[in-house]
C-alpha cells in the first residue's frame, strides 16, 4: 500500500528497500531478559539485577551497567516467542552467540503473554524496556540487562524500533505533522 500510494507511512522495525522508501530512525528499544524471582539462578548475580526505575529511565544502558553473564541461563526453562518473531530472531541470535542451545517451553504469539506466564514462574523470556515501561513492577520477576550488541534494536539489523517508512513521493502535510510530533518527543 505505501507502493500504490494509499498509504502513508510505516512504524516498524524491519528494513525497507531504501530505492522505494525514506527510512528515518524513531528511537532504539532493548532487549531485557525477564527471570522468575523464584528462580535459583538469581542467587549469584544480584551484581546484575536491573531497578525497573533504570529501566524506565533509560540509566541501564550507560556502559557503568554490566549485562548479565547469559551462560548462567544455560538449560533453564524459556518462554520464546513464535517463528518469524524478532524478538524471537534477537534471542536465537544471543543464544547462538553464547552457543547455546534454548530449552524452550512454550512458544506463544505475544510479548505481554510471555510476560505473564513468566511472572507465574514458569519460565525465562525476553522483552523490551518498552514494556516494562508500560506495565507495572512486577515483584515475581528479576530483570537483566544484555549485550546491547545484541539486544538493541539498531545493531541487530541496522533498523530501529518505530522506523518511520514512507513512499519517496513528496509527503503531505499530516505525515510533515507526524514527524514533527515524533521529532519533538
Amino acid at each position: 500500500q505505501l507502493m500504490d500510494g494509499t498509504l502513508d507511512l510505516i512504524l516498524d522495525n524491519y528494513s525497507f528497500d531504501t530505492a522505494t522508501h525514506a527510512s528515518t530512525l524513531y528511537r532504539t528499544e532493548s532487549l531485557i531478559l525477564a527471570v522468575p524471582s523464584s528462580f535459583s539462578v538469581n542467587r549469584g548475580l544480584e551484581e546484575y539485577r536491573l531497578k525497573r526505575e533504570d529501566v524506565v529511565s533509560g540509566a541501564f544502558r550507560s556502559d557503568t551497567v554490566q549485562p548479565v553473564p547469559f551462560h548462567s541461563f544455560d538449560g533453564l526453562p524459556f518462554i520464546f516467542l513464535k517463528s518469524g518473531n524478532d524478538t524471537r530472531d534477537r534471542a536465537m541470535k544471543i543464544f547462538d552467540k553464547n552457543k547455546m542451545k534454548p530449552n524452550i517451553i512454550l512458544n506463544l504469539d505475544q510479548q505481554m503473554t510471555a510476560y505473564n506466564v513468566c511472572c507465574q514462574g514458569m519460565g525465562i523470556t525476553f522483552i523490551t524496556d518498552t514494556l516494562v515501561s508500560r506495565t507495572h513492577e512486577e515483584k515475581n520477576v528479576r530483570l537483566y540487562k544484555l549485550d546491547p550488541a545484541l539486544s538493541e534494536k539498531g545493531q541487530i539489523r541496522d533498523t530501529g524500533y518505530g522506523r518511520i517508512s514512507e513512499n519517496r513521493r513528496p509527503a503531505g502535510r499530516i505525515m510533515n505533522q507526524y514527524k514533527e510530533i515524533c521529532y519533538a518527543e
